[in-house]
């Protein structure tokens, strides 16, 4: 399931200069022991992916309704990381997947790239509704951070010039 959502995140709304993910059988397995590492590694691919940031919007956010499940992401590649998960599952897996994983692979990525990445949860019961709109939630969300703003591409969006 977390191979599964991490690939929705990132298949449909990577950034033109990031990378792709293969998945294979190796990495799905990694991924299901160690989101954590997984989060940092995909965080610091991200992180080279942008360089310096110049021209991209920065700020992203996306409301996804799964079924029942409603959860905004909202993200700042502000080059200071911070995690707040709001999210409450009822069940602690989903099928073999540990959900307290989900939150282990954010504060991983958002440590590493360093961002700003927030879920909140306003509805839902069905854990796994709850864990596919977090994922994709933050694919749509970093998709539009990452989006170039034409009047402002070759500036670094910041007041202070930097992103730390």
């Amino acid at each position: 399931m977390f191979a599964e959502a991490l690939h929705a995140a990132t298949k449909k709304h990577a950034p033109q200069r990031a990378f792709r993910i293969r998945r294979t059988k190796v990495f799905i397995q990694l991924l299901r022991q160690w989101p954590l590492s997984e989060g940092i590694a995909l965080g610091q691919a991200f992180a080279r992916a942008l360089g310096d940031m110049r021209g991209i919007q920065r700020y992203g956010s996306f409301y996804l309704p799964m079924d029942e499940a409603l959860i905004l992401c909202a993200v700042d590649l502000s080059g200071r990381c911070t995690l707040n998960w709001d999210v409450r599952c009822s069940t602690e897996k989903v099928g073999d997947f540990d959900v307290e994983c989900a939150k282990e692979f954010w504060l991983g990525f958002a440590r590493s790239v360093p961002a700003t990445v927030h879920f909140v949860q306003f509805a839902g019961e069905n854990t796994h509704h709850i864990l596919e709109a977090c994922f994709k939630g933050a694919g749509h969300a970093l998709g539009a951070a990452v989006k170039i703003d034409e009047a402002h591409k070759d500036e670094i969006p910041s007041t202070k010039g930097l992103l730390v």
